[in-house]
């Protein structure tokens, strides 16, 4: 005969199994909520030393862009004093200075990590929505990156082309650099002074320069307050 008191025992130990399960149930979300979050944290910090090193290159390359454009400009201020006064100075100088010229710097942007993180979704592991914005303003100004397509078109379009129309062909460049025998004529600074072809060419090249140091300079402002970003949140969550 099932009375009162059984049915009351067999609530009670149905109740008590249930909570029971239940009660594990919750522990193991919760333990898999711990480890997802473990696991997100742990490739939160990866992505962010990643992007710091990426930074760090294109910082470094960057900044020896500007150095070597400065002294290309150098090279073409010093082509100008010899064409003021070219009685003062050789031709093998003044040759030298000008193929100095033929050298180019581009950037190469390190995007690897961000390209990578995009990908995959999991850009989405950095909590710090600040950091986000900048990595994709930085990524997308740096990646356009007309100045530099522009600045490569003029140099072997118009700038490489005349240089090498105008002064290769010299007793001084085969004869002496290239050490062939040539009946070319001596290479005349004084008319190269009075050249407006390659006064302008000069001039294209000076400028082509500037442009690029100005626009490293931006990049190299946005990828310097990234970094700092990058490296608070990484000392708090270290």
């Amino acid at each position: 005969m099932i009375t009162i008191s059984k049915i009351s025992e067999f609530l009670k130990s149905t109740f008590g199994e249930t909570v029971k399960v239940m009660f594990g149930i919750l522990i193991a979300l919760q333990i898999g909520t711990w480890s997802d979050q473990a696991k997100e944290n742990t490739e939160e910090i990866r992505i962010l030393n990643n992007l710091k090193a990426d930074l760090l290159s294109d910082v470094l390359q960057l900044e020896n862009n500007v150095l070597s454009a400065g002294k290309r400009q150098q090279n073409i201020d010093s082509i100008f004093t010899i064409l003021y006064r070219p009685e003062k100075y050789d031709v093998e100088r003044f040759l030298t200075l000008n193929f100095a010229l033929a050298n180019e710097n581009h950037f190469d942007l390190n995007s690897g990590t961000f390209d990578e993180s995009m990908a995959a979704g999991t850009i989405d592991c950095l909590r710090d929505n600040s950091i986000r914005q900048q990595l994709f303003n930085y990524y997308r100004i740096t990646k356009k990156n007309y100045t530099d397509k522009n600045t490569i078109k003029q140099i072997y379009e118009n700038i490489f082309p005349h240089f090498f129309k105008i002064l290769v062909p010299s007793q001084e460049f085969i004869g002496g650099v290239l050490e062939k025998p040539t009946h070319l004529p001596n290479l005349k600074i004084e008319a190269l002074a009075l050249d407006k072809g390659y006064i302008a060419i000069l001039t294209l090249k000076y400028r082509t320069e500037a442009h690029q140091i100005e626009s490293w300079g931006k990049y190299i402002d946005l990828a310097k307050v990234l970094l700092a970003d990058l490296e608070k949140d990484l000392k708090i969550k270290s």
